[in-house]
């Protein structure tokens, strides 16, 4: 029961650091905590703010396992962005 209950508390202070991340899309990701392992969900639009997202969590996960689900969106083209 104690793994479970810090597995929690670990996902709770995960969700807070990433609530509070200069990087507005971190804020939006989810956290999950299942059987010991810590996941990821959401998208970013860019590798740079996956990698940040990761790093964040590793500052705090205390060597929990980490699943990156974590997508990096396409980026749309010069021309798309101005006809939308």
């Amino acid at each position: 029961m104690g793994k479970v209950a810090d597995g929690k508390s670990i996902c709770m202070r995960v969700a807070a650091a990433l609530a509070s991340s200069p990087i507005r899309e971190l804020r939006d990701l989810e956290v999950r905590s299942d059987s010991g392992v810590l996941e990821l969900v959401g998208s970013v639009a860019s590798f740079y703010h996956r990698q940040a997202a990761l790093e964040t969590v590793r500052s705090v996960a205390r060597g929990m396992p980490i699943e990156n689900r974590i997508n990096v969106r396409p980026m749309r083209s010069l021309r798309q962005n101005y006809l939308n």
